[in-house]
């Protein structure tokens, strides 16, 4: 007797908790607990299940309790990451500094740490506004306060941060500031956003420059109007898409949908600009016309595209446990590297990825074997340029077969 009612006070205990964590994944309100207590009850009444209705409504979910059950998750987390300070061999941290809703300057630290049997844990440590500047020091001395209640950077292998001034200042940074502390590890930045800077090294972005002249033209700022306009014209004429995207240039890798949007709607703007801009669009129109950048635009659509599966990929599956998490990215790289292998059918194969380039290159009836060839030429000749130029060596080291005696 006694047995039973332990199990369904754990029972009762187990599924507060539960819905206490979906609410604050759901960030909802603490008080939201009681109004599904009261659905949950009354379904289980609708179906005929007295029994099952008590047992909802033994489950305690006021707005303090849930509350509480978040507390002691919370704290339960923080002891778990302590545990993984002291078991763990070596870490690794990563930083990513934004601004909120409410202009306020977040900082967010998250952890990589190795045991001695080579699990790897990934978690987020913390999260820490800035209601005032966010300097290198301001970002230094928070966190060295979070690190240090964790005991400190002795195990810390490397850092990983975005490439803002703040952070990758070598006097005033926060990069100079972990030196002159004593604190000597590598230090990268942007790792995650390599694409993005790829993207914009190449010769095509003068092909993005007219894509977004454009596209203000035809959506940006104050042109309602003429934005309702075109989308009219786009449901008029039965185009493959209703309306153009907008990109962030913070985000760069969003302009992948922005410019596949626009390629598949480039005999279509043309006409519209024809048309409907009272101002001098000759200019637009002719690019619009020319081989030469359709050529570079359809190229910077591929890479773009190519560059956000590459992203997504690194970034893992939602949800996944670490072990998948790592084992998809190692797969995504490996992928990569696979691809680029083998000089001999290099360029058949980078135009057998090039599906827009593909599309350009069967409309036009000349088959632009000059303009591909330099496309081509100057996408391999990227391929194997230097990257954080002093860690090279060091790379090769570590990744170069064993000798074996």
């Amino acid at each position: 007797m006694f047995s039973k009612v332990s199990t369904e006070n754990e029972q009762s205990l187990a599924a507060s908790y539960e819905v206490s964590l979906q609410l604050a994944r759901a960030k909802k309100p603490f008080s939201d607990g009681a109004l599904i207590k009261k659905c949950a009850v009354e379904m289980a009444k609708r179906f005929m299940q007295p029994k099952l209705a008590e047992k909802f409504e033994s489950v305690a979910l006021s707005h303090q309790t849930v509350a509480r059950r978040i507390e002691d998750m919370g704290n339960y987390i923080t002891k778990s990451l302590c545990d993984y300070f002291v078991d763990c061999e070596y870490y690794s941290i990563c930083l990513d500094e934004s601004t909120d809703q409410t202009d306020v300057s977040q900082l967010i630290i998250f952890i990589r740490c190795i045991s001695k049997d080579f699990t790897i844990t990934e978690e987020m440590l913390d999260l820490i506004p800035f209601h005032g500047t966010t300097k290198g020091s301001d970002i230094f001395e928070a966190v060295n306060k979070t690190i240090v209640e964790y005991g400190g950077f002795r195990k810390c292998s490397c850092i990983v941060t975005d490439g803002a001034k703040a952070m990758t200042g070598k006097v005033t940074g926060f990069a100079g500031l972990l030196i002159q502390n004593g604190i000597d590890c590598p230090l990268f930045h942007c790792i995650i956003h390599q694409e993005a800077l790829c993207g914009k090294s190449l010769r095509q972005m003068n092909a993005m420059k007219v894509v977004i002249r454009i596209t203000n033209l035809i959506r940006g700022g104050n042109r309602s109007l003429t934005h309702r306009k075109f989308r009219d014209f786009l449901c008029e004429i039965d185009a493959n898409y209703g309306d153009l995207l907008l990109h962030s240039e913070i985000r760069w890798l969003s302009a992948g949908q922005c410019l596949q949007r626009f390629f598949a709607l480039r005999k279509e703007i043309p006409l519209f600009l024809k048309n409907e801009i009272s101002s001098d669009t000759s200019e637009l129109q002719d690019k619009m016309r020319d081989p030469q950048f359709l050529a570079d635009l359809a190229f910077l659509t591929d890479m773009t595209q190519h560059l956000n599966e590459l992203n997504l990929k690194l970034q893992g599956a939602p949800g996944g446990s670490n072990s998948q998490q790592i084992a998809l990215r190692q797969q995504a790289l490996s992928e990569a590297w696979r691809s680029l292998r083998g000089a001999a059918d290099l360029r058949r194969k980078l135009l057998h990825q090039h599906l827009e380039l593909q599309t350009f290159l069967s409309e036009e009836n000349a088959a632009k074997a000059n303009v591909l060839k330099e496309l081509l030429c100057q996408r391999t000749s990227v391929i194997g340029q230097r990257i954080y130029p002093p860690m090279r060596e060091n790379y090769r080291k570590y990744l170069a077969p064993r000798k074996r005696t």
